[in-house]
């Protein structure tokens, strides 16, 4: 598995010149036995641009899956693959409302990068904030990102941010600052 990992990788690493391994990347959302060489497969995907865009039907049965790894991969890709994945949002409101724990504030992420209307931004956006505090340094600055993007004029949304104006973890005062300087 190590090795097919490492492809995966390396594959998302080389971008759009690597579209064509869209295909050898969706076949391992679903036929792969190994959870790492799934979830490196999901995180490449989106790297390649919209050659991926026809894996969107099988990121959605990984992220409807019970492989707990593999179901936020594919969240996160859908996200990351944005509007193109509308057909994903029923799966991932459904994750939202009533999925489990681990999985709601990527989902919610997911969902604000894929169409932050008001329905969306009702639903997501309450969790993305309570995600911001609570999840690690690197997704947290990915969910401030969008939150100051998408809720540039709710208050709740500079009140999030601006209270990491003085984080300890460098990468979160960058990302609040950066926020906040969007939000102005």
């Amino acid at each position: 598995p190590r090795v097919r990992v490492e492809a995966a990788r390396t594959l998302g690493s080389l971008g759009e010149q690597a579209g064509a391994a869209a295909p050898a990347l969706v076949q391992c959302l679903g036929h792969e036995h190994s959870r790492m060489v799934r979830v490196a497969a999901a995180l490449a995907l989106p790297e390649l641009g919209s050659a991926a865009e026809d894996a969107i039907p099988d990121l959605i049965k990984l992220a409807e899956s019970s492989d707990v790894e593999g179901r936020r991969a594919a969240m996160f890709a859908l996200g990351k693959l944005g509007g193109a994945s509308a057909s994903a949002l029923p799966t991932l409101r459904d994750c939202v409302v009533s999925g489990r724990p681990e999985d709601r504030v990527v989902a919610a992420w997911a969902m604000l990068q894929i169409r932050a209307d008001a329905t969306n931004l009702q639903a997501a956006l309450p969790i993305v904030l309570d995600g911001i505090a609570q999840e690690r340094p690197e997704a947290a600055v990915q969910l401030i990102r969008v939150a100051s993007i998408v809720g540039k004029s709710r208050p709740e949304v500079r009140q999030a941010i601006e209270g990491l104006l003085n984080a300890e973890d460098p990468a979160l005062r960058a990302a609040a600052n950066a926020a906040v300087d969007r939000l102005n």
